[in-house]
This record gives structure tokens, C-alpha cells and sequence, in this order.
């Protein structure tokens, strides 16, 4: 079952490390680490691991084609 954010098993709060929030975005983890770069996507580090927000990448991703 697929959520509206387009991921599965996941509710858009849902917090993933961005190489798996990569993945499922169909996407590079460089391209996530470079909208961080730019300010355009908000993280929290857990430990090692760089944890976004499903919503926030959504988000990232609709202001970078606005550009």
C-alpha cells in the first residue's frame, strides 16, 4: 500500500535516512544532500545517520523546480 507521499508503509512525518529517503524519491542521495546545501530541506542527525521528514523532501523538491 502506498501512502500519498508516494512511499510505502510510511506516513509523510515519518522520518527516514536520506539515502533511504533517496530511494524512495527515486533519487540520488548527492541530489537530497544538495537541497540541504541550499537550506531547502531540514534534517535531524540521529547519531551517525541524517534523518529528513518525507513531507520536507516533498517539499524541497516542489521548491527546486520552482527555481
Amino acid at each position: 500500500m502506498t501512502d500519498h507521499c508516494g512511499l510505502k508503509n510510511y506516513s509523510c512525518d515519518s522520518r527516514l535516512a536520506l539515502d533511504k529517503a533517496a530511494k524512495g524519491f527515486g533519487l540520488s542521495g548527492r541530489t537530497l544532500e544538495r537541497l540541504r546545501g541550499k537550506g531547502l530541506l531540514p534534517g535531524v542527525r540521529a547519531g551517525r545517520c541524517l534523518k529528513v521528514r518525507i513531507e520536507d523532501v516533498r517539499n524541497a523538491l516542489a521548491l527546486k523546480t520552482q527555481d
